[in-house]
């Protein structure tokens, strides 16, 4: 007996999710390492130095970002789509 179409679509969106949390995850908790790795070396050597972790910060965050608005965008369908033009 085959799944209906609704369920499979639920299943594989339950995935993707999971796989985007799972990215996000890993991004905060590479960014907070590099965060503090930058702390440590300011404060050991007394000097502002640049902070090389905004790199990965801004450009994962863009990135992340885009996959989640795509995603919800994904999950709610345009009003527009599920009317019926009469």
């Amino acid at each position: 007996m085959r799944p209906r179409a609704g369920a499979l679509m639920a299943e594989t969106r339950s995935k993707r999710l999971s796989i985007i949390r799972m990215i996000t995850f890993v991004w905060l908790a590479v960014s907070g390492l590099q965060f503090v790795i930058w702390l440590m070396m300011v404060l050991i050597g007394w000097q502002l130095l640049f902070p090389f972790w905004v790199y990965t910060v801004v450009s994962g965050g863009v990135v992340l970002g885009a996959l989640w608005i795509v995603e919800s965008r994904r999950q709610s369908p345009h009003p527009s789509r599920t009317e019926r033009s009469e």
